[in-house]
């Protein structure tokens, strides 16, 4: 259990701080410089960040998903019935929800982005009026995707930090 909360205490820090900080911080001051906040935002999710990403969620996510088994009695439901199982369950719904969020959908998005990125600058001159169209929808839906995956972080830090009180 201790290692489990290693794991999740780590990777979540990295994982909500990295988002927060992203969400409160980076994306408006990048919106603010415009073409050239497109260019600086690229190169800040460029590898290693989605890679560590995806590691810091996926391992927030098992080990909690093995931390509530185990102190839930294997999903008991007298313990789920509890204000503290309650208020973990809601907080472990919204955080796998954040997981998948980031993993199914904003992982695409920014893949796909990064690629048509580099099919803009490979082009050189100008950017193709369609690819630059695509460009915009995809770190559109990439911002939406954060800000969704901040707020779903909010509910799950918030249920964890309070439950065992109630």
């Amino acid at each position: 259990m201790a290692l489990l909360r290693v794991f999740h205490i780590v990777g979540g820090v990295f994982w909500v701080g990295t988002t927060w900080y992203t969400m409160l911080f980076l994306l408006p001051r990048m919106k603010a410089l415009g073409p050239e906040g497109g260019r600086l935002m690229q190169r800040f999710a460029a590898p290693p960040l989605p890679a560590a990403m995806t590691a810091s969620a996926l391992s927030v996510g098992i080990s909690g998903v093995l931390m509530f088994w185990a102190v839930s009695g294997h999903f008991h439901p007298g313990w789920l019935g509890t204000g503290t199982g309650i208020v973990l369950t809601i907080g472990s719904l919204a955080g796998i929800s954040a997981v998948m969020e980031g993993f199914f959908s904003s992982r695409q998005a920014s893949e796909r982005l990064a690629a048509v990125a580099r099919q803009i600058a490979s082009a050189g001159g100008p950017p193709d009026p369609a690819l630059a169209a695509e460009a915009q929808a995809l770190a559109a839906k990439l911002e939406r995707g954060v800000y969704r995956t901040g707020y779903m972080m909010v509910v799950a830090v918030l249920a964890m930090a309070t439950a065992r009180y109630l």
